[in-house]
């Protein structure tokens, strides 16, 4: 185009004013679960039911997101902050939480075997008869790191939870027995 000269320029056509328009959240969600990275922040995303093994919700912000029920196997939560979210019945098998924040989410009934939570921080989480099959330095982790939580009910039988600092951690009515507790800070 010469030096000077005006191109036309075209606009997109809009949809009708009657038009709905596709909800961006699950949008969003339908384009992450395509190529396993999920959006980095997500306000009331729902993935109840979802399968979307491994995918990649790290370093991401979520408040309020439904993962119920939902498959995330190997999915990593590594460096997330997660706020309000319910992941009540999802299986989260070998799924990462390393550095992740988390608080007032709910994790009663969810599958964690072989998760991971190294400087992990939770905050009034619910573990509502928590029985993983986690490695007792990864429970560890999350118990030294977890303030004003529910471990009601929690299967913690011969577990060795010594020195660490629990603080508002109730263990009502969990299977504590042979739980070492030696020179903890309760």
């Amino acid at each position: 185009m010469p030096f000077g000269a005006t191109a036309a320029v075209h606009s997109t056509p809009r949809p009708p004013s009657s038009a709905k328009p596709i909800a961006k959240p699950m949008l969003a969600i339908v384009l992450a679960a395509l190529t396993s990275q999920m959006p980095h922040f997500c306000f009331g995303c729902n993935y109840a039911g979802a399968r979307i093994s491994g995918a990649n919700f790290a370093g991401g912000v979520y408040v309020g997101s439904n993962f119920a029920g939902a498959t995330l196997e190997r999915a990593s939560f590594r460096g997330a902050k997660i706020v309000a979210a319910n992941f009540q019945g999802a299986d989260l098998n070998g799924a990462g939480f390393d550095a992740a924040e988390c608080t007032a989410c709910n994790f009663q009934g969810a599958e964690l075997d072989g998760v991971t939570f190294s400087n992990v921080l939770m905050v009034a989480a619910n573990f509502n008869g928590f029985a993983a099959a986690v490695a007792d330095a990864q429970l560890r982790d999350l118990l030294s790191s977890c303030f004003a939580c529910n471990f009601a009910g929690a299967a913690l039988a011969g577990r060795d939870l010594s020195n660490l600092a629990i603080i508002g951690v109730d263990f009502s009515r969990a299977d504590l027995r042979g739980t070492k507790f030696d020179g903890d800070a309760l």
